[in-house]
């Protein structure tokens, strides 16, 4: 649980060995998401593990310009 979540705002890629096919995970990720304020945007990307950014360029940058298009806004 966030204690401080007007002070927590951005983006969180969660890096998980799980899958995404791990649903148990799932509840524990989105109870992050909605301890933030502002635009959240929750996704999963299929098959990305740790390093992401590399080896899933096209959704992970995707997700960022998304993110940085609603700061914007």
């Amino acid at each position: 649980m966030l204690r401080y979540t007007r002070r927590v705002r951005g983006l969180i890629l969660i890096d998980s060995q799980a899958g995404t096919e791990e649903e148990a995970y799932r509840p524990g990720y989105e109870q992050l998401r909605d301890g933030l304020v502002g635009p959240t945007t929750f996704s999963l990307i299929g098959g990305a593990p740790h390093a992401s950014n590399v080896t899933h360029p096209g959704a992970v940058n995707a997700e960022i310009v998304n993110l940085l298009h609603r700061l914007a806004g």
